[in-house]
């Protein structure tokens, strides 16, 4: 007798995986809508400067998906779409946008979006003020030698003919570039002298005679023809005096008493022609200036 063929058994079918529900599904995907809203409102809301109120709100909706998505994921098996409206929102919100807009115009300065993206750091003008008509243009390197042998002339002069004793007060000054607020340098730039002084004065008609004088050669070499009074009388001993160019060159004197100072201040003076810079000033006409994130360190 032939033995019983025995018959393999049979094959074990593995269940179908079991769909995630519907519903969580639906969750997923809102949750990702959600994400995409959020970023694109922040980065409007940045572009737009729409203020730290609407930037609050979305904060907090991004926190909200933030919170939510991780649950979804886990409980709602949703391992690719909530982890993307994670992601979205954690890149996309205000605070890190914000972060990141701060750290950009730390480097190049404002940029707004009118016309396109422009960049604001070379802007040639100066925020809040005003050019004239017809620029002064000045050799920064010459006008800061003549100021200098001016101001010096006139301590030399007086500390010869008086004795009197020269302090100066904070900085030696010099030529510097004036920023356009923005990020950038304009083309505008600004000359100082030190602020000479001396309590030697005393009070005498001789003594002024000969400190105005001096000043009033000066004055002449730097060109300054208009002279004002304004405030006190600087020869009977009490006062302030500026001689003045019209352009932006000021030469002040001021006495306290026994106390005199003076020092020169000028600018802005461009250091290009009116037409030249209107050629660069064309890429932003009609456009509205941004918020400044320098204050311009004007005469």
């Amino acid at each position: 007798m032939t033995a019983p063929t025995q018959l393999p058994p049979p094959a074990q079918v593995a269940p179908e995986a079991e769909a995630p529900p519907r519903s969580s599904a639906m969750r997923a995907r809102t949750l990702l809508v959600a994400a995409i809203v959020i970023g694109v409102l922040s980065l409007v809301a940045l572009a737009l400067d729409l203020g730290w109120v609407v930037g609050a709100v979305l904060s907090l909706a991004a926190l909200a998906v933030i919170v939510v998505g991780p649950f979804i994921a886990m409980r709602r098996r949703s391992l690719v779409v909530a982890p993307i409206a994670i992601a979205l929102v954690s890149l996309l919100n205000p605070v890190i946008l914000g972060a990141v807009a701060a750290h950009v115009t730390n480097l190049v300065g404002v940029v707004s979006f009118q016309r396109g993206i422009i960049f604001w750091y070379d802007y040639p003008g100066i925020d809040g003020w005003d050019a004239p008509d017809e620029l002064a243009v000045v050799d920064p390197a010459a006008l800061a030698g003549t100021s200098q042998d001016a101001t010096r002339g006139v301590v030399d002069e007086l500390s010869s003919e008086l004795g009197w004793s020269w302090t100066v007060d904070g900085d030696i000054g010099g030529v510097a570039s004036i920023a356009n607020g923005f990020g950038g340098p304009s083309v505008f730039f600004r000359a100082d002298s030190a602020r000479w002084s001396t309590p030697d004065f005393d009070g005498s008609p001789e003594q002024a005679a000969v400190l105005l004088a001096a000043l009033d050669e000066a004055a002449a070499q730097l060109e300054l023809t208009e002279v004002t009074d304004t405030a006190g009388d600087v020869a009977a001993g009490d006062g302030e005096r500026v001689w003045s160019d019209g352009v932006g060159g000021e030469l002040t004197v001021t006495v306290d008493g026994s106390d005199v100072a003076f020092w020169y201040t000028g600018g802005p003076f461009s250091t290009v022609p009116t037409e030249e810079y209107l050629a660069l000033l064309e890429p932003y006409a009609g456009l509205e200036l941004p918020e400044p994130i320098t204050e311009p360190d004007l005469p």
